[in-house]
């Protein structure tokens, strides 16, 4: 088989901006060439590229020798030694995966070679990656910023090839390598280790970004899933934990457990105060306990909260649930009479800031993405200030499994789960409901119990009715 050969060629048609793009040219003996693009472009190429400058030269003088110098294809440039390398450092990287595609394909000519090529290797990946997280940006903030910790976790992990890594060399193999690095890279000072979930969410996301760069570069929704190649990599298996469930025993015990803190703002019985109130707000999310506003509730006459509806900040749904005894006696600790109906009930968010002016959902949507994104901050703020309160009861107390925020939104669902084996009136939808999951099988979730169960009853009643 005849060799194969490479030159660096200038393309002759510049674009709208007057940049020249340069090329590398692939030449087989018997075979149409193929000419595939670098990511380098040049401005008034032909006043700086030597290859114009020796054919004005020949115009001149037609007995001119002057051969092309290996390695300086730009002159006269006041960049032309970083543009030399990387127009080197471009034909250095097609000539290797060249090379790796014709170990594996053998019989691929110049011109499928360059198509191969066409699809991905004008951009660079990471700057693709950035044009779909601009869009990202429209979903709500937390979505966007998981998002873009994933690629910012693969950019640092590729290091100095992130600035050459296109598109088509993101390989499943790349990807592997990447799902293998953070198995094994330290999740914290302590030590821990990234959970399969951890990491199997992250992949997710990246697939997520690189499926949406391809729809882009127009590809359906269809193609774009089967040629990702973040999808042909198997997810990790996941060890599903048992989620933490206080019951009526165990908060009694936290009570009066011995807890040292040092915390001046959010102390632990503050952060437990929050707990509790979640808890009887039907499992109310942190996020949705710490936005509440005294004109989402009803009052009764003699000004005590009875009546609660809001929107839930993840999905808008609306949620409409009592103010019980409890309830009351938990809002007492930071219910002012004098505030605004528009105030925040507890302490914690800025009502003269511009977030504060969104009053729903739908504001909240339409809002500029720098006022989600302080909103989103300063909840996550909240969030980590009080789970980490929270740790210091989950240590005092000796529990055997992590006490955080969100285990009161499991601790209610267990509680009504267990209310609805002995209260017939009581149904799986009526958890749903209180709990405003969209889906039945998202209340499931909550209710499953990870502990065996002994079916000795229920079996007892099937079998007596069937005789």
């Amino acid at each position: 088989m005849a060799r194969l050969t490479y030159n660096v060629e200038l393309n002759s048609k510049p674009d709208r901006s007057g940049r020249s793009q340069v090329m590398v040219r692939l030449h087989q003996k018997g075979q149409k060439p193929g000419r595939v693009l670098t990511s380098v472009k040049i401005e008034n190429a032909s006043r700086y590229w030597d290859a114009e400058l020796l054919k004005k030269e020949k115009e001149k003088n037609p007995n001119t020798d002057r051969k092309v110098v290996w390695g300086k294809w730009v002159v006269k440039h006041p960049k032309r030694e970083p543009l030399n390398d990387e127009i080197l450092q471009e034909y250095e990287r097609i000539k290797k995966q060249v090379g790796e595609w014709l170990k594996e394909f053998p019989y691929l000519t110049p011109s499928l070679l360059a198509e191969r090529f066409r699809e991905g290797v004008i951009d660079q990946y990471f700057p693709l990656l950035d044009e779909v997280l601009e869009q990202v940006k429209e979903q709500a903030y937390a979505t966007y910023a998981c998002k873009l910790s994933a690629r910012t976790l693969f950019k640092n992990f590729l290091g100095d090839k992130a600035e050459v890594t296109y598109l088509q060399s993101v390989t499943p193999i790349v990807v592997r390598e990447f799902r293998d690095h953070l198995k094994n890279k330290a999740w914290n000072k302590r030590g821990d280790k990234r959970m399969p979930s951890t990491i199997n969410e992250i992949m997710g996301r990246l697939n997520n970004l690189h499926e949406l760069v391809l729809i882009k570069k127009g590809l359906s929704q269809k193609q774009a899933a089967l040629q990702s190649p973040w999808t042909e990599i198997e997810a990790l298996v996941e060890i599903k934990t048992p989620k933490t469930k206080l019951t009526e025993t165990l908060i009694n015990e936290i009570k009066i457990a011995p807890i040292e803190s040092k915390r001046k703002v959010i102390t632990y019985e503050i952060a437990f105060q929050i707990w509790m109130l979640a808890r009887v707000l039907a499992g109310a999310r942190i996020s949705d306990v710490i936005k509440l506003r005294y004109c989402e509730f009803e009052l009764n006459r003699d000004g005590e909260p009875v009546h609660l509806r809001y929107q839930m900040q993840k999905t808008g749904h609306l949620i409409s649930t009592p103010v019980l005894e409890e309830g009351r006696l938990l809002l007492k600790r930071w219910w002012n009479p004098e505030a605004k109906a528009t105030d925040y009930v507890l302490p914690l968010l800025n009502n003269s800031k511009e977030y504060a002016r969104l009053l729903t959902h739908e504001q909240y949507k339409k809002a500029s993405f720098e006022v989600r994104r302080k909103f989103s901050t300063t909840l996550n703020h909240w969030n980590k200030s009080i789970n980490g309160a929270l740790k210091e009861i989950e240590i005092g107390a000796n529990l055997s499994k992590p006490l955080r925020m969100h285990s009161s939104r499991h601790s209610f669902a267990d509680l009504a789960l267990r209310i609805m084996k002995e209260e017939a009136s009581l149904t799986l939808y009526d958890i749903q409901l209180m709990m405003g999951h969209q889906s039945l099988k998202t209340t499931e979730i909550y209710t499953k119990n990870w502990e065996e169960q002994d079916i000795s009853q229920p079996m007892q009643v099937v079998f007596r009715k069937k005789e």
